[in-house]
């Protein structure tokens, strides 16, 4: 019970945890599936036809209760382990570098975060305090149900309200959307996640519809 061990930690110092999480954005607003998921009981028998390599932005973010870390924009359009190590160690630790002895950091199921350089890392970084598939607090590769990005703020930044010109009109209307994300709004999403939690734990972390 891989979701049951996350639940138990979740608990304890909820403040002190740092979310990220990265998300793809299609200038034909194509819906990233790896960061929405939607369980039902029955086949919906729904298709949607996209555009194949449309252009695209990956961009990652972290979320905390009382810290605000700037979004970062991937120059590259497709993400490799070595790539997100960068990132971590030339990024986003650093502004990190104060809280370290105390912050706990939490990743999703990604294949990159997988990568044996990358854990590596953050188990020297951040030893016995980080969150993941394999990571010494386990988190299952699907849960964005208790993924605060994934169920609350990538779906608010990817309202589109109009048609996307191109990249650099993608990537204005993302940092503008993001900027509106204030401190007041995420308290209602973070109490959501701990009910959600609350939910799992005498469920011992079933699927609950």
């Amino acid at each position: 019970m891989e979701k049951e061990t996350y639940n138990l930690m979740f608990g304890v110092r909820v403040q002190d945890e740092y979310k990220t999480n990265e998300s793809t954005f299609h200038v034909i607003n194509k819906v990233n599936k790896r960061n929405c998921r939607i369980w039902g009981l029955e086949n919906p028998d729904a298709a949607q036809e996209v555009e194949r390599y449309s252009p695209k932005i990956n961009v990652w973010r972290t979320l905390s209760h009382d810290t605000v870390i700037a979004p970062f924009f991937f120059a590259e359009t497709s993400v490799t382990a070595n790539i997100y190590l960068d990132k971590l160690q030339i990024y986003a630790i650093p502004q990190m570098q104060h809280l370290q002895l105390t912050v706990i950091l939490q990743q999703d199921g990604a294949s990159l975060h997988w990568c044996t350089d990358v854990r590596a890392f953050l188990d020297t970084t951040f030893p016995n305090r980080w969150i993941r598939r394999g990571g010494p607090i386990a988190l299952p590769s699907i849960s964005p149900d208790v993924t605060l990005l994934n169920f609350f703020f990538w779906g608010y930044v990817k309202v589109y309200s109009r048609q996307i010109r191109d990249v650099e009109d993608l990537r204005a209307s993302i940092t503008a959307a993001i900027a509106t994300v204030s401190k007041e709004m995420l308290q209602r999403p973070w109490l959501e996640l701990a009910y959600r939690l609350d939910i799992l734990r005498p469920r011992g972390s079933a699927l609950i519809f």
